[in-house]
């Protein structure tokens, strides 16, 4: 926790995705040869950086948990349900970035510091293609009625609801990509078990 700001969010990983579109639940993935599950492996790098981490979404016997207010709407109500349990920002992290790092993660939280005040969602942007990724994000406070609004009406993507002026985006390259990759497709986790295999790891 050294070097960073004293005004630090709550530390939240969500896991209650069916992970439909990978044709088996996220939050079972595990990182062989030890066999630790993702999702433990994602939480305790976040509790390593901020002290302690919540879980959405999905019952865990290492760390404290919550069910979705909503289950079913995703990240955006996996990041609702915290910020409303939570009371402040949320730095929300999902349990399906196998190569996520804590410098990475630093960079987001130290970023937020410079934030301008009128801005509810800090997230990392791509000088390449200007493409923001909504996880991992830090959302303000301020952020939860535009979640709710866009829930209620049935919206679930992140960067839908919240508007993009207030956004405050934090640039990473190509050559930085890597930990900000996700697993949502059976070819999304064949490339990750390739990359992972350079480093003597498998799923």
């Amino acid at each position: 926790m050294d070097n960073l700001p004293e005004d630090r969010p709550a530390a939240v990983v969500t896991a209650g995705g069916a992970g439909s579109r990978l044709g088996r639940g996220k939050a079972s993935l595990r990182i062989r040869p030890d066999g630790q599950l993702l999702l433990s492996r994602n939480a305790a790098l976040l509790k390593d950086i901020l002290g302690d981490v919540l879980i959405v979404g999905r019952e865990s016997p290492d760390f404290p948990w919550i069910p979705d207010e909503q289950p079913g709407m995703g990240p955006a109500g996996g990041a609702a349900s915290a910020l409303r349990r939570c009371g402040r920002a949320c730095l929300v992290l999902p349990c399906d970035m196998p190569f996520i790092d804590a410098p990475t993660l630093r960079k987001l939280i130290t970023a937020r510091a410079g934030r301008p005040p009128d801005t509810v969602l800090t997230a990392f942007c791509s000088t390449e293609s200007a493409r923001v990724e909504a996880l991992p994000g830090i959302y303000e406070p301020e952020a939860l009625p535009f979640l709710d609004r866009g829930l209620r009406a049935g919206r679930v993507k992140l960067l839908r609801l919240i508007p993009d002026g207030l956004i405050h985006r934090v640039p990473y390259t190509h050559e930085e990509a890597l930990p900000l990759f996700n697993i949502n497709f059976p070819a999304d986790l064949a490339l990750a078990a390739a990359f992972a295999r350079t480093a003597g790891t498998r799923f």
